[in-house]
């Protein structure tokens, strides 16, 4: 039963502990505006629901045009940017799935690129053929992308590809930043591979700022959501590449939930192993 118990509360503390506050790490820094967490380029989707497109907003990063590659086929459309926006369609307004969305600006002694992914409901084919392609000079890209309704995660790990001119950058650093003022920096592998661990980064909920007029709170168990991006520096060519990736992330898939699973354990354990704790009766003499 003690071990039992015990399971159960390790487990609910993990959780917790993982969740905590990380404002005091090494790898965080302070900003005083969530507008400027990050200085880096980042393709932003417009948060208005719009019917057939989607709308990108372009933040630290002047470009004309935005380059779109769907699916798995290597060809690619591109699409105008107006007002700092570009609006993407899917191909022939039906294909959906993902959709990969790049920009770049070059100048004499800098190239700078950065992309994104967006989804759309309606069914398209699998993206390996777009995360494979070389979409610029340096560049970073998810191995895998989640699958429809799932995310990067807290708590996982999912790999990036970094390439310069189709080869692989080993033992190359990547600057991973979150909305939530996570600051690490992470190196590839032989293969150009690097791990990212997404982590428990949230801050605490503030219960009542979030009750409407009837006092009920319906947000206690809702999934959070957070932006990051992957930043790569090289010097090629007599110019400095720096290319990025963003998306966003979420908390684990037991957010709110792993407190009571703990305990929820430990009163099992303790219930299974009670009719161990009973001393058999000892025969008396007749």
């Amino acid at each position: 039963m003690i071990s039992a118990l015990l399971t159960g509360l390790l487990m609910s503390f993990g959780a917790h502990s993982s969740t905590g506050d990380h404002s005091h790490h090494s790898g965080m820094v302070d900003h005083q505006s969530d507008n400027y967490w990050t200085a880096a380029p980042l393709l932003i989707p417009d948060k208005k629901r719009t019917r057939g497109f989607k709308r990108i907003i372009f933040k630290n990063l002047q470009a004309d045009e935005a380059t779109v590659h769907h699916g798995d086929a290597e060809e690619s459309w591109t699409v105008a940017v107006k007002d700092n926006a570009a609006k993407i369609e899917s191909r022939g307004g039906k294909q959906g799935g993902y959709h990969w969305i790049g920009a770049l600006s070059e100048k004499e002694d800098l190239v700078q690129s950065v992309a994104t992914a967006i989804y759309f409901p309606n069914p398209g084919p699998a993206p390996r053929g777009m995360l494979s392609l070389q979409k610029s000079a340096l560049d970073i890209s998810p191995v895998h992308l989640p699958r429809e309704h799932q995310h990067f995660r807290a708590g996982e790990n999912w790999d990036f590809l970094v390439r310069l001119n189709g080869k692989p950058l080993e033992n190359t650093p990547v600057l991973f930043e979150t909305k939530n003022r996570t600051r690490e920096v992470f190196k590839t592998d032989q293969d150009g591979l690097v791990s990212i661990p997404f982590p428990f980064d949230f801050p605490e909920e503030d219960q009542s700022a979030n009750q409407n007029a009837e006092g009920h709170n319906h947000s206690q168990a809702r999934r959070k959501k957070a932006s990051f991006v992957l930043t790569v520096e090289q010097y090629a060519d007599d110019r400095k590449h720096i290319t990025h990736f963003n998306y966003h992330y979420t908390t684990g898939a037991f957010y709110k939930k792993d407190l009571a699973l703990g305990i929820g354990f430990a009163l099992f354990g303790m219930i299974v192993a009670a009719p161990l704790l009973r001393k058999p009766k000892k025969g008396g003499k007749t």
